[in-house]
């Protein structure tokens, strides 16, 4: 089973076509690291109109986190994950937020938008929470998993990360 990344566009400045841009730039990248078991899907009618449902019902991004419908639940058990983009979404962190198979994305940068795309498919922060330090398991200065960093790629931790999530969920 291949993970899906269904990426829809909230955002009122960034164009469908630069997402998809983003995401082409991704992908590639990231299939030069041998990695591409996942694929990417833009705006999906139908995926649209449920996660449109829930994120306008909800105040903050928090509360999307916690208060998912049954069928995105399902949906993620046959790897479906969504990656929401759009600057007036509500979210807690003022880059965005994830979980493993929904990221609200605020800022619309185009390696903030790798970032939480890749927390999507396995990869976690390495930058504490509480200080936004650059945690031990990573020195990479130029590691976009890292806090507050918009030039950059993955670091070799991240790629291993990604691909350990990805052939986990291929095994299922």
């Amino acid at each position: 089973m291949s993970t899906n990344i269904h990426v829809l566009n909230y955002s009122n400045v960034t164009s469908n076509e630069t997402i998809e841009k983003y995401m082409r730039d991704f992908t590639e990248y990231l299939n030069q690291q041998n990695i591409d078991e996942f694929s990417i899907d833009y705006n999906n009618q139908f995926y649209f109109e449920e996660v449109k449902k829930i994120i306008d019902r909800l105040n903050v991004s928090e509360c999307l986190i916690h208060n998912f419908d049954l069928s995105l639940t399902l949906n993620n058990s046959k790897g479906e994950v969504f990656a929401i983009i759009g600057e007036e979404l509500p979210t807690k962190n003022q880059w965005g937020d994830a979980t493993d198979y929904i990221a609200v994305i605020s800022c619309t940068q185009e390696k903030n938008i790798w970032h939480e795309v890749a927390h999507l498919i396995g990869a976690n922060d390495h930058y504490d929470n509480n200080t936004n330090n650059a945690l031990d398991i990573c020195m990479d200065d130029n590691c976009i998993m890292r806090y507050g960093i918009v030039k950059g790629v993955f670091c070799e931790r991240t790629i291993n990360e990604i691909k350990s999530h990805l052939e986990n969920i291929n095994n299922i």
